[in-house]
Parts: C-alpha cells; structure tokens; sequence
C-alpha cells in the first residue's frame, strides 16, 4: 500500500511532525500523520507505535487504523491488517484507498473472493486500478461479468 501523493517530502515532513509533536505530545492527528510519513520511510515498527499511541488518544482516527494495517502488512502479519482496516473501512466506508489496502492484505492471506469484492468496491468509488490490476493478472476472474461491470459503470468518469 501507498499513500499517494501524500507526503511528498517524507524527510522534511517528518521535522515537521517532530516539532509539532514536541509541542503537542497529545495531538492525534499529527502521530497517525507520523506514522504515514514513517511508513514512507519503511519504518514499519516505528509507525505502529504512533498509530497506537494515535488510537490511544482517539480511536475513531481512521487514519491511524489504516496505517497501523499497512504497517503489519509491511512486518507480514496480514490477518492483523485485515483487523485494522476493517475499522479504517467501518469509520469511512467510501474511502477506495482503504479498500484498496484491505484488498492487499487479503492477497497475502490468499483470500481472492474477498479481495475482489473489495477492489471493485473501490472501483465504484473511482478508483479502478486495484481491480484492472487483478483482472490482468487473472484473480478475479470468478467474478460474475455483471456484478464488475455494474460497478465499473458506477465510475464518475467513466474510465
């Protein structure tokens, strides 16, 4: 998983987020923030103790569930990912990044039906990577035809 366009500058994010936390030591939001930019800097443990302390403070912070799940599936614990994006997913359903994350724990858990549903989920959010991806390389092929293109359809660009 990635975070995009998020944080472009990990480095320098990073100072910034040390600064604002050596401020506000309680401030959620800038520790689930830290443990996106860490998880850029592939320091998975570190961020899964931001994500925590976060969800200490605030556990409605889906931010913080969603990188504490990319964090166990950079330390290969996908069975606790699927567990933390489940409730990044519970607090925002119509957010395709989590989706898009749940599916890849799901791949390494070798639970296909379960990732499918998911990429195109998230393909009727917009965002069809994920699905297109799986159908090229033949794993959701099971997939009822109508079932994926009703929810491609659904695209607000119509990609």
């Amino acid at each position: 998983p990635q975070y995009g366009g998020l944080w472009p500058d990990p480095k320098a994010s990073l100072e910034k987020l040390n600064t604002c936390l050596e401020m506000d030591p309680e401030n959620a939001l800038a520790l689930a923030s830290r443990a996106e930019v860490l998880l850029k800097l592939d320091k998975a443990d570190a961020a899964m103790e931001d994500a925590y302390a976060a969800l200490n403070l605030d556990e409605t912070l889906d931010r913080a569930h969603d990188a504490l799940g990319t964090a166990f599936l950079m330390r290969r614990l996908p069975a606790l990912a699927v567990k933390s994006f489940d409730k990044a997913v519970g607090l925002r359903p119509r957010n395709a990044v989590y989706l898009q994350h749940r599916a890849s724990a799901y791949l390494m858990l070798d639970e296909n039906e379960l990732m499918c549903r998911d990429l195109l989920a998230a393909c009727g959010l917009g965002d069809c990577t994920g699905i297109a991806w799986a159908g090229d390389n033949a794993l959701c092929s099971g997939l009822p035809e109508k079932a994926a293109a009703d929810t491609i359809r659904r695209r607000p660009d119509g990609k």
